[in-house]
């Protein structure tokens, strides 16, 4: 479990606590109808500084998630001839091939190495935004990130590298997950929120 994921489910933890301190407060016979009004008042105030600060430190393992893959993913040398020429080579005659033949861009890289990933993120942009209905550059640029990212991980041989860029790679679907779970919590739908929190961050979309 990434700690963002172990984030979320934490900071939804503290909120069901508070829901409970609420509810505790509000059936408490011993206490005056001014009293409870000052321990509700003071039970929101510092319910709202802890979503602020889990707020903050999502977004901090966030980049620490994304930082810590910079210096174990492949980079492609533009200042070496013979590393141009082996990914232009690999996209030209691996990876083109297959996407002529219909496949998806991350079953094309699926095996094909570190050169073919690195031939995609120079060329596969636009050959993805003609397969597109709308031809969005942007989202085919998107779809190339996450499949050359993915093929970083598979080809990544030392499992404790791999999941480090696995967690960069998941990142951003994360911390939509933990903003969309957090909102659900505090809106009073804690299914929705448990279910975003216990689901699978691969790459997919947060739930709407």
């Amino acid at each position: 479990m990434s700690k963002l994921t172990d984030h979320t489910r934490q900071t939804l933890d503290v909120i069901a606590a508070h829901s409970d301190a609420l509810r505790a407060i509000d059936t408490d016979d011993n206490v005056s109808e001014s009293w409870r009004e000052k321990l509700r008042v003071d039970a929101l105030d510092a319910h709202r500084r802890e979503l602020d600060d889990a707020r903050t430190r999502a977004r901090s393992i966030h980049s620490d998630q994304t930082w810590a893959a910079h210096g174990l993913r492949p980079q492609l040398d533009a200042d070496s001839p013979a590393a141009l020429i082996r990914s232009e080579q690999a996209w030209n005659n691996v990876v083109r091939p297959l996407l002529d033949t219909g496949v998806s861009l991350s079953e094309a890289l699926a095996g094909a190495g570190v050169d073919a990933a690195l031939g995609a993120e120079r060329f596969a942009a636009v050959h993805v935004a003609i397969t597109l209905p709308d031809r969005s550059i942007d989202t085919a640029r998107s779809i190339v990130a996450e499949s050359v990212g993915a093929a970083f991980v598979a080809a990544e041989a030392d499992p404790a590298k791999a999941a480090v860029l696995q967690d960069a790679l998941d990142a951003d679907a994360q911390l939509a997950t933990f903003d969309y779970a957090v909102d659900r919590a505090e809106a009073g739908d804690t299914l929705a929120a448990a279910l975003a929190a216990h689901a699978p961050t691969d790459g997919t979309d947060a739930p709407e």
